[in-house]
């Protein structure tokens, strides 16, 4: 009689799920508040040019401290960024979920951007280090489709939300994915390689 070999999944695989985790957390937030500010508007009794800028506040955060927080990566290590990142992120989508007032919610959203700079500025670099070179195509191109599928599944999955929950849930869909990303990532994502130059933040 012959045994079947166990399937397994390889390591890597387990690992980038966490930084796909992390991805699909900022991708989603940056869609999903579209849907909801109609909703988030009514909520906090304020204008529909004010509620704007719970979406503005988090994509201007993001746009400006990426490249910084990328160079931060080179220096003290990217797995320090990102865990970093998942954390405030994390934190911040549970101060959005209890916000009590739209300046609240707005402050809370732009410490969600700080943490969604973080992760999205080293996502790449960690990707070619948990992957073999001759395996990066295909590391990229899963990227590239969770990011996709999450900014197209964000309207829908916040009409969803809102049609069963409160506008809170919005935020705490995080919780889940975050405990994800920070646990396979402790265990699995590799440091990075040793240097031979030590680089400085502003060269």
């Amino acid at each position: 009689m012959i045994k079947k070999k166990k399937a397994f999944i390889p390591k890597q695989y387990l690992a980038v799920l966490s930084v796909l985790s992390a991805m699909m957390m900022g991708v989603l937030n940056g869609t999903i508040m579209n849907v909801a500010l109609p909703t988030l508007a009514e909520e906090f009794s304020v204008e529909a040019s004010t509620a704007i800028w719970i979406v503005n506040a988090f994509q201007l955060v993001i746009t400006m401290l990426m490249l910084s927080f990328a160079t931060l990566g080179d220096i003290y290590g990217y797995r320090k960024i990102f865990f970093t990142g998942v954390s405030i992120f994390v934190g911040a989508s549970i101060l959005c979920a209890c916000s009590t007032s739209f300046e609240m919610l707005v402050a809370s959203r732009i410490l969600q951007g700080f943490g969604s700079a973080c992760t999205m500025s080293v996502n790449i670099a960690l990707i070619r280090l948990i992957y073999p070179p001759h395996m990066i195509g295909r590391g990229m191109a899963i990227n590239a489709v969770v990011i996709s599928v999450s900014a197209a599944s964000g309207p829908t999955l916040a009409g969803l939300i809102l049609s069963f929950a409160s506008w809170n849930w919005l935020f705490l869909i995080n919780l889940p994915l975050g405990l994800v990303a920070l646990v396979l990532g402790w265990k699995l994502l590799p440091k990075n390689p040793p240097s031979e130059t030590k680089r400085k933040f502003d060269k």
